[in-house]
């Protein structure tokens, strides 16, 4: 390892946090309350907890680079295609969230089949492939520091 890692990695545990923390609000918001996931209320939390995943996603991605560059081990072919089909699945619920978006502000209501479909698609898809994502980098992450004790 070039650079020695620090035990603990506060950005991505803050971010974590806050992304886990928008899921539990679709939790409390939408199931337990009642408002329901194509209301109003509804659908601000779920677009506040993928933004929140976003963010997330975007600091696992800058610190995948930096440990790139300390020279941590490579992943295995198996390990990078999990992280490929991950990544892919996120990227078909963010485009499926993002198309539900649009057609709600271009005039087609929030109950409406065609603004439904893809909500739920991409409620489900994208926390499927941000909690892969958020796994695949914490096991890279450990193994760097294996190494780094080891190396």
């Amino acid at each position: 390892m070039k650079q020695k890692l620090p035990q603990r990695d506060w950005a991505i545990l803050l971010t974590t946090c806050l992304a886990f923390g928008g899921v539990g609000a679709i939790v409390i918001l939408c199931l337990l309350i009642g408002f329901g996931i194509h209301t109003f209320v509804g659908k601000e939390t779920l677009y506040t907890a993928f933004a929140l995943q976003t963010v997330n996603l975007i600091v696992i991605r800058v610190r995948e680079l930096q440990l790139r560059r300390a020279g941590a081990p490579a992943a295995s072919a198996k390990m990078r295609r999990v992280h490929l089909i991950l990544a892919w699945i996120w990227r078909v619920g963010a485009a499926c969230l993002v198309v539900s978006l649009v057609l709600a502000v271009c005039g087609f209501g929030f109950g409406s089949l065609p603004v439904r479909i893809p909500c739920i698609v991409g409620a489900v898809l994208a926390p499927i492939g941000w909690l892969g994502a958020l796994a695949s980098f914490h096991r890279r992450r450990q193994a760097a520091l294996v190494a780094q004790e080891n190396g």
